[in-house]
């Protein structure tokens, strides 16, 4: 198994200076942070011509000498609503566009949550349906899409994530983040059954109440997770997702990867 890190470590940053930090702290590795109005680099820049984003990307991976494991994407229209499925498909045609530029081989979206017109199986029949329209699009242009259990989604339970991801698969595999089922206060153990179509994974250390808490104080079991992961044999990425976070916790996650064997 490979550590990557997330290029979203400071909202000030821009992507270059973000990709020159996550070098010098040794990742030659990252998930691309690309959530509409959140962090540096907007999905929407992306469109109307948005090659400019999209050079300055490339040129400062370059530079970096870092390789993209995933984009990790916030469309800005929630996927499980059928009235935003022409905003949602030009948003990711355009990060898809991208990802295939950079050498990207996934594409993880967030499913949305239950809508006010909604109850909770229409939004997760609304989630498949788009996904795997989705995942055709990802397919057709050789990447992977995968979906994050997320906190506040549909999916928060993972009870209804494996619903989702056994219908879909093999064509959309799970993103997945202990910490938003950390801080639910589910028990990692329960969530095992995900590990069998996990695609990718984030990590970050939690707390019950707090998706993401120092590395001192939060409670995810990192051992667990890695043994169970060996287990099944994946050897993809394993990509730290302390968001906005100083230099220390991400250090202190990477070196702890590092004792259980991983590689940067």
């Amino acid at each position: 198994m490979l550590i990557g890190c997330t290029t979203y470590l400071d909202p000030a940053l821009d992507i270059g200076a973000s990709l020159a930090r996550l070098r010098g702290l040794g990742f030659r590795r990252c998930d691309l942070f690309a959530f509409e109005g959140v962090g540096h680099f907007d999905p929407s820049r992306l469109l109307d011509g948005g090659r400019h984003a999209a050079q300055h990307l490339r040129e400062a991976l370059a530079r970096a000498g870092i390789a993209v494991s995933a984009f990790n994407c916030g469309l800005g229209y929630s996927v499980n609503d059928s009235g935003s499925r022409a905003q949602v498909e030009e948003v990711f045609r355009a990060l898809l566009d991208l990802a295939v530029e950079v050498g990207c081989p996934l594409m993880t979206v967030q499913t949305g949550g239950v809508g006010e017109s909604q109850d909770s199986e229409q939004a997760l029949a609304g989630a498949q349906d788009e996904l795997a329209r989705l995942a055709g699009l990802a397919q057709a242009a050789g990447t992977r899409l995968t979906f994050e259990p997320h906190q506040g989604a549909v999916v928060e339970d993972p009870a209804v994530a494996l619903r989702l991801v056994e219908a879909l698969w093999p064509q959309v595999g799970i993103a997945y983040d202990p910490s938003h089922f950390v801080m639910q206060g589910t028990p990692l153990e329960t969530t095992e059954p995900l590990l069998d179509y996990i695609t990718h994974v984030h990590v970050r250390n939690a707390a019950p109440g707090q998706m993401q808490a120092p590395m001192a104080a939060g409670t995810a079991d990192f051992p667990w997770l890695i043994e169970a992961l060996r287990k099944r044999g994946y050897a993809g990425t394993v990509t730290i997702e302390y968001l906005g976070a100083g230099d220390q916790d991400i250090q202190a996650l990477r070196d702890l990867l590092v004792s259980l064997g991983l590689t940067l």
